[in-house]
């Protein structure tokens, strides 16, 4: 049964929260304590190792087999690996041909690499989180991670040929 109304603690989950909290800390030029600052980034700095042993206990539960390329997860590499990098690549070509707009290259680079990086290592978590399909984003990562060691040579190539 579908609830009526907006579900205001959905949409400001406490990452938004804190992530619009920053912005105005930010924008006011607040700064945080050097203690509290401190322990922060040491609390950040644990999600991608934190996540990473996740996936790690739920591919030990499901085991290697639960790695399926099916419809879905062939369009999740497509777009991941071809669509988003390609979309930038345009967007970085038309901006110089049309506009006259110049970004140093290490912008560029910085673009393009950010486009083609795999599944997040967090979506495992936060499909936990709102009742997804953790095997898929579990798959997701560990699949679009290890197909990145090949992708990865090859779109670098493609963009200093495109960028030279």
């Amino acid at each position: 049964m579908l609830e009526k109304g907006i579900q205001w603690s959905r949409i400001f989950s406490p990452p938004l929260i804190a992530f619009l909290g920053s912005m105005i800390a930010v924008w006011f030029g607040w700064t945080l304590p050097e203690f509290l600052n401190d322990s922060l980034i040491y609390i950040g700095s644990l999600v991608t190792p934190l996540s990473l042993m996740y996936i790690g206990i739920h591919l030990a539960q499901v085991g290697l087999r639960s790695l399926t390329f099916d419809r879905d997860m062939n369009l999740s590499i497509l777009g991941r690996f071809v669509l988003f990098p390609a979309i930038l690549l345009t967007v970085q070509v038309g901006m110089m041909q049309f506009f006259s707009i110049e970004l140093p290259m290490k912008l560029q680079e910085t673009f393009f690499l950010q486009s083609t990086i795999p599944t997040l290592v967090i979506m495992p978590l936060l499909a936990t989180e709102e009742n997804a399909d953790v095997d898929f984003a579990t798959s997701a990562v560990t699949i679009t991670t290890l197909f990145y060691i090949v992708i990865l040579p090859v779109w670098m190539m493609l963009f200093s040929m495109v960028f030279q």
